[in-house]
């Protein structure tokens, strides 16, 4: 039978472990700039690039040459859907921590532990004076957010983005 090779495991002389890493080492820029793209998304620049580099090799160990795509166009959509999904992940423990947070602010004004007001939040000079009232009116004195988004005169969702924000900030 006269077979054609249809992958690269397939071709006569050739180490597909070697190609797969041939591939990976001549495309390690393209996941570094991928991954410079989703900077300042919540996840530090190493993790970033840690996770381009595992799309990458995702890529790598899928890719069939024999479809006729382009290798950096196939890596590509790998490497942004392993960074996408690390931004979820991140996003959603992140907001589990800030609810966490929101709790152990409140919990002083329990009876057991005395008054709120007694524990004065530190802010950084740099933080905006509208963050710092989101801060206080829905943390530390634990108004709604509609109700804070009332008293400022901001929409709820402003209200929301400043807190996110803020809190940000502060674990920094």
């Amino acid at each position: 039978m006269n077979k054609t090779p249809t992958s690269v495991a397939d071709k006569p002389n050739r180490d597909p472990n070697l190609e797969r890493d041939r591939l990976i080492e001549s495309h390690i820029r393209l996941a570094y700039k991928f991954a410079l793209g989703f900077r300042n998304r919540g996840l530090p620049l190493e993790d970033l690039r840690q996770e381009a580099l595992l799309g990458l090799l995702e890529a790598a160990e899928r890719f069939e040459p024999e479809r006729g795509w382009n290798f950096s166009t196939y890596a590509g959509h790998w490497i942004k859907k392993r960074l996408l999904a690390a931004l979820a992940k991140e996003k959603t423990a992140t907001w589990g921590t800030e609810q966490l947070g929101e709790t152990d602010v409140a919990a002083p004004e329990s009876p057991e532990l005395g008054n709120s007001q007694d524990q004065a939040l530190t802010f950084p000079k740099s933080m905006p004076a509208d963050e710092r009232r989101v801060v206080l009116l829905s943390v530390n004195k634990g108004l709604p957010l509609k109700e804070v988004a009332n008293r400022l005169g901001i929409s709820v969702e402003r209200v929301k983005q400043l807190r996110g924000k803020a809190l940000r900030r502060l674990r920094q």
